[in-house]
């Protein structure tokens, strides 16, 4: 996965926005596991900073584990109300913790609320689809 080319902005405030609109105004960190390694936490940092210029106060902390490590603690967290605000990965995985759990939040209204997104084409749409509900945002291309 290329981090270097970062996604949309629009739909990275999105991203971070739909945990804050959910746990109301008095949440001010967000958590995100992600199997990214330091690359991929580095590019949360500067994710949580440029969004930090429009929400001041919020914080981001953005844990990498390796991918199986990342699988077997998001299914143990979500089935126990402890998972973190956000998780971050490919949609095969996220279908797969869908699956199993059936607690991924749907994001339809989120993407709804975002004005930069005429870039997303279908198939963006259909692969970020799973079972009638969107469950991730498709903010970047591989």
């Amino acid at each position: 996965m290329r981090m270097s080319s970062l996604p949309r902005r629009g739909l990275l405030a999105g991203l971070l926005a739909a945990p804050l609109a959910a746990r109301g105004e008095a949440a001010q960190q967000l958590t995100v596991w992600h199997d990214l390694g330091d690359n991929g936490t580095k590019w949360f940092a500067a994710m949580a900073t440029d969004f930090a210029k429009t929400h001041p106060g919020v914080t981001l902390r953005a844990t990498s584990y390796p991918t199986d490590q990342w699988f077997g603690r998001v299914v143990g967290a979500v089935n126990t109300d402890i998972a973190p605000d956000l998780i971050f990965n490919n949609y095969e995985r996220v279908i797969r913790i869908a699956a199993q759990t059936g607690k991924v939040m749907d994001l339809k209204g989120v993407l709804a609320g975002i004005a930069d997104k005429g870039f997303l084409s279908e198939d963006d749409l259909r692969v970020a689809t799973y079972d009638g509900r969107m469950i991730i945002l498709p903010i970047q291309r591989v």
